[in-house]
């Protein structure tokens, strides 16, 4: 049975009290957030997505490139007891409907650069009706499209967040749906941590480590890196995708 302190979301709270200071997540664009500075951004992340209705059970689609708020989002849902529903980012279309209806989010969390892929679908969403938009291009959509400062501005006090338990739903993952339409998949936190843990061993590995991750965070590729360089308690490197000829030199850079 997994300890409940090793559930990844009640882990980086704790560490945020115990090394506040000790980077966590890094981008190869040069940006950082410490576990105090990751566990204040989903403090502020929970209370905007508990303004707009997210509660317990409560899913929540995301659509984002490789970025700091994959991981804010997916922690922040977890902390409301809601459900991230990550979503690929090559889905456009019925595969996107078909998604986004199937997991019945009113609220998502989405890339600028993929606000008209749901503009193209709204009149087919059942329940889909508020769009938090990162990134700063115009853009524009027969939904409610709210900037990120305007969703945390919209936050009324801080919500009481719980500490997920083990057979609690990490997230639902979608199956790439080469067999017929994509089936949601419910990964508990004890699963995830398994999956992280089994993939590659983690013994030898310190505060010291890094784990390099090009892969996207829609995926258990992406999640279970992350999973993994929190429980070695290193940092959690990201990139957009992978580049051959940035490879070596990303290595190199990071350790």
């Amino acid at each position: 049975m997994l300890d409940e302190a090793l559930v990844l979301p009640n882990l980086l709270a704790d560490r945020a009290v115990a090394t506040p200071d000790r980077v966590l997540l890094q981008h190869v664009d040069g940006s950082s957030l410490t576990y105090r500075e990751l566990d204040e951004d989903v403090r502020r992340w929970s209370a905007g997505l508990a303004a707009h209705g997210v509660g317990p059970g409560d899913t929540v689609i995301v659509m984002l490139d490789n970025m700091f708020e994959s991981a804010i989002t997916w922690l922040s849902i977890a902390r409301l007891g809601g459900i991230e529903v990550q979503v690929n980012t090559a889905y456009l279309g019925a595969i996107l409907t078909h998604v986004v209806n199937n997991a019945g989010a009113s609220v998502a969390v989405v890339g600028s650069r993929f606000v008209d892929r749901f503009a193209s679908i709204a009149p087919e969403l059942e329940s889909l009706r508020t769009l938090v938009v990162v990134g700063d291009d115009e853009v524009d959509a027969p939904l409610t499209l709210l900037s990120v400062d305007e969703f945390l501005a919209g936050a009324a006090g801080e919500p009481e967040l719980i500490r997920p338990a083990p057979h609690d739903i990490s997230c639902i993952l979608y199956t790439s749906g080469t067999t017929g339409p994509s089936k949601g998949v419910i990964i508990p936190w004890a699963h995830a941590q398994a999956s992280a843990t089994g993939c590659i061993p983690l013994d030898d590995l310190g505060p010291d480590d890094a784990w390099y991750s090009p892969f996207p965070m829609f995926h258990m590729s992406g999640k279970l890196a992350f999973y993994g360089a929190a429980l070695f308690g290193g940092r959690f490197v990201l990139r957009d995708s992978f580049k051959t000829d940035e490879f070596w030199d990303d290595i190199r850079r990071f350790g």
